[in-house]
């Protein structure tokens, strides 16, 4: 498995959603996988603007809402040329 950065801050309410050990989900899995281990992702398909700005997703907290001070960042994606 290649190396890949998990953040600090973790929120393992979304790992037992998703039937996994806390810690163990990206935040670019969390938001590029329509699935995550056989479990339907609500996170899947929000653009990421909304996504900051909403506290839950289907129930869920969002790990990625910027009114949580120990939220998760969201990649800037590249411009286009």
């Amino acid at each position: 498995m290649p190396d890949v950065e998990l953040p600090v801050v973790e929120f393992p309410h979304i790992g037992e959603y998703f039937h996994l050990p806390t810690g163990h989900i990206p935040p670019g899995q969390l938001m590029n996988a329509e699935t995550i281990n056989g479990v339907e992702n609500p996170f899947f398909g929000i653009a990421p603007g909304e996504l900051k700005k909403l506290p839950e997703v289907n129930g869920l907290e969002n790990p990625f809402f910027e009114g949580n001070p120990e939220h998760w960042e969201i990649p800037d994606l590249p411009e286009d040329s």
